[in-house]
């Protein structure tokens, strides 16, 4: 994390949000931050009708919670629906990828956090006192109240999954004890930590933005890890201990062995780091971007910088960079690409801002096939200045 931007009008500063409250306790950071063209973007953006019409397309997760008889019921889209149906709340995830302006919002208030550690942005639509009961989190969320009201219920957290009630339809925690109460209004943001039992009630016409951060756990990584070295590890490779003891034991030293060639395969930092870039960088959906029909040849590209056309990410693209040394290395949706440290002039801004002018892009041979790679994926396009992304 970063304090390139804090929220305006926040109610505490960078240095005590990091100090006292980040993977600590929840926060009520800031208040009215939203400046009045964004918020006028989103709501605009976000009406009931749009989110009623976002929630019929296949390609977008959406799910339906209500209460009946004392029981949460949970429900998975698409929905065909007219109106939001009484006692329930629709959510819809991964907006980021589909609206341009929340892509644009996070790139407006939430550029102290590293794109891609930014997991999406789930848009929570509920009428008067309706929720989805007391539950945590494994990850950071940043709750941004747009219209309505919501009170939150939080308590002291330090949560596991044995919290969970094994029965409910829906991650419900069995004991709750609210120690602490924020009403939320629109504008303001609420930041919660993992771990932290907290439970939203709506006011009528209520819209929460939740922008939750990307935090796997060490067994999801290893996992990945070893399926990636599994698929990429040359098979003929062996444990090829010697046969220094006698008996049916398993010696200490053959162990020893084994666990010094899997710690200097697993371990190695240039497969680490590169690893690491290309699972971070990964979709969740990979669908929603296709290959162009199209074919750019190289003198099509430069000619297209030459005339300061701009270089646009996909709304669903994730992108990160690494400087090691002198080495650069850059992951764009869970692939990774050698560059050289001169493209950091326009890899800085697109990351940041997910579009840079293509003035900044030095037209050499290495520049051009990382950059034709990266529009022949899919995951940038080129536009004039001032034109929405895709």
């Amino acid at each position: 994390m970063n304090n390139r931007f804090w929220f305006g009008n926040a109610s505490v500063s960078w240095e005590e949000f990091i100090s006292s409250y980040w993977r600590k306790k929840p926060v009520h950071v800031s208040a009215a931050s939203i400046e009045e063209h964004v918020n006028s973007q989103l709501a605009d953006s976000l009406t009931t009708q749009n989110l009623l019409q976002l929630c019929q397309n296949e390609l977008i997760e959406s799910r339906l919670i209500d209460l009946k008889d004392g029981e949460y019921n949970l429900q998975f889209g698409p929905f065909e629906l007219v109106e939001l149906p009484q006692d329930s709340m629709l959510m819809v995830q991964g907006l980021e990828s589909h609206l341009l302006v929340i892509s644009d919002y996070l790139r407006h208030s939430f550029s102290f956090l590293p794109r891609w550690r930014i997991d999406d942005v789930m848009a929570s639509y509920a009428n008067e006192n309706t929720s989805c009961g007391p539950h945590f989190d494994h990850y950071d969320v940043f709750l941004v109240q747009i219209r309505g009201n919501k009170l939150w219920h939080l308590d002291d957290g330090h949560h596991k999954d044995t919290d969970l009630s094994p029965s409910a339809a829906i991650r419900l925690l069995q004991d709750f004890q609210a120690t602490e109460v924020v009403k939320q209004q629109p504008g303001d943001i609420l930041y919660i930590p993992p771990g932290t039992g907290h439970w939203g009630v709506a006011s009528n016409d209520s819209l929460t933005l939740s922008v939750g951060i990307r935090n796997p756990t060490l067994q999801e990584m290893i996992s990945h890890l070893a399926d990636r070295i599994g698929d990429e590890l040359d098979t003929g490779l062996t444990l090829d201990d010697s046969l220094t003891t006698q008996g049916n034991g398993i010696s200490e030293q053959i162990t020893l062995t084994m666990r010094n060639k899997m710690a200097d395969t697993m371990l190695n930092p240039s497969l680490l780091n590169q690893w690491f870039g290309v699972y971070m960088t990964e979709l969740r959906e990979p669908e929603l971007i296709s290959i162009p029909d199209h074919k750019l040849t190289d003198n099509d590209i430069i000619d297209k910088l030459e005339s300061r056309q701009a270089i646009r990410c996909h709304l669903a693209t994730r992108l990160a960079y690494q400087v090691t040394g002198d080495k650069l290395a850059l992951y764009v949706n869970g692939e990774s690409y050698s560059v050289s440290a001169s493209d950091l002039s326009w890899l800085t801004p697109l990351e940041a801002d997910r579009q840079v002018e293509s003035h900044l892009l030095a037209i050499t041979p290495d520049s051009i096939h990382v950059l034709s790679s990266l529009i022949h994926s899919g995951a940038v396009a080129f536009g004039p200045p001032g034109t929405n992304r895709r």
